[in-house]
């Protein structure tokens, strides 16, 4: 069977928007999906892309982890990447292995302001994940990801406080 597009009837069918963009501030978010990206200068970011978990908006980032021509620029993404397995609470951080294993997890995002020019020249402002850190800050009852390899919690929820004795 082949497709005609003047025989499309779309009467039916639920209009599909596009969330919010996320604006400048600091959030609490959940990585909706990874994957590994070639990029133009032939080294490998990672592609987030993550939901407020309150519903604000989401957000699209790329966390470079090799660039070919830049250890700087690779430290600095290496350290970005870290960051976000520390604080969104991954079983092995230093050793994530499946890219899938970023998906789900819930972390701190600071967003800012970010100035481009889109293709037909024209000026834009939009939003650019800036940082992350722990989503605690902003909410101390954060449930974080089910660790994968045994099945433990790793949210805020289970450390114990240390008693005083008197």
């Amino acid at each position: 069977m082949s497709f005609n597009f003047n025989d499309l009837n779309l009467s039916g069918v639920e209009i599909s928007s596009a969330p919010a963009m996320l604006k400048p501030g600091r959030y609490v978010v959940q990585i909706t999906s990874a994957h590994t990206k070639q990029t133009r200068n032939g080294g490998t970011a990672v592609e987030l892309a993550m939901t407020d978990v309150k519903g604000m908006g989401s957000l699209r980032a790329w966390v470079n982890v090799f660039v070919p021509s830049s250890t700087v620029a690779t430290r600095i993404g290496r350290e970005q990447l870290k960051a976000l397995l520390t604080h969104g609470g991954h079983p092995t951080p230093d050793n994530p292995k499946e890219i899938s294993s970023i998906e789900g997890l819930k972390v701190g995002a600071s967003v800012g302001s970010d100035k481009y020019t889109n293709d037909n020249g024209e000026e834009r402002t939009g939003s650019k994940l800036k940082g992350f850190f722990d989503p605690s800050e902003i909410d101390p009852n954060i449930e974080k990801k089910v660790g994968a390899s045994n099945g433990t919690t790793t949210d805020s929820s289970t450390k114990q406080e240390d008693k005083i004795p008197f």
